[in-house]
């Protein structure tokens, strides 16, 4: 997973026609359980979480841009979880690390500084805790961040512990071509969502609307 995500110069980009994260408290508390077994556990090589869907395409600079199809729910709480062990962790050396790794860009435009480009309402809420430990208002973001920090806290495992952890957590992802009739993202997008909480009548007219256009496009529409 962590190899997945820090590429230098690469965003993962939630596009507009996906839900808002909403993930509760209880998929937040199993996401951080999995990878604290791992923590006290030091027989145990790894932990599978699932599959990431993605296009790849690219941005100003010889960047990559990752459009998440599939997995926005995982991959937008590990960035929360190395957001609270950022919080937590007294080693600078890794500190630094982590933000360099997973957070910020560097050298690039203002718009893809930021490693996570979420919906919009999402994206400001994260960009908030990373600039300032909190939001200006209630959402998500910040509830499950604090959730994860408490967790963090009260671990039997210590912070750097579990960042070690997290290192061992384990996804396949599917990179599919923009333009491929036998990928359509808005097929495969469906197949992924047909069986859990269903979309609602507004998350597919949006999905097939916006899916095929490009970034720029779908923010403007």
């Amino acid at each position: 997973l962590l190899e997945f995500l820090s590429p230098r110069k690469s965003v993962f980009r939630i596009p507009v026609y996906q839900r808002r994260y909403e993930w509760t408290e209880e998929q937040v508390d199993q996401f951080f359980y999995d990878i604290e077994r791992l923590a006290l556990n030091q027989q145990l090589q790894g932990h599978f979480m699932g599959t990431v869907v993605f296009v790849k395409s690219s941005f100003p600079g010889m960047g990559s841009d990752y459009i998440i199809i599939d997995g926005q729910q995982r991959i937008t709480t590990a960035f929360l979880l190395l957001k609270a062990l950022f919080d937590s962790i007294e080693d600078e050396h890794t500190c630094i690390d982590i933000q360099d790794s997973y957070f910020e860009n560097q050298n690039v435009e203002d718009a893809y500084k930021y490693k996570l480009i979420s919906v919009e309402e999402d994206r400001r809420d994260f960009i908030n805790l990373l600039v300032h430990r909190q939001s200006d208002r209630p959402s998500k973001i910040q509830m499950n961040y604090k959730r994860l920090l408490y967790l963090i806290q009260h671990s039997q495992a210590s912070s750097e512990e579990i960042y070690e952890a997290l290192q061992k957590i384990r996804i396949v992802y599917i990179e599919l071509e923009q333009g491929r009739k036998e990928e359509n993202p808005q097929v495969i997008f469906e197949s992924l969502n047909s069986t859990g909480l269903s979309l609602t009548e507004s998350d597919l007219i949006r999905n097939y609307l916006l899916m095929n256009e490009q970034p720029e496009k779908q923010e403007h529409l």
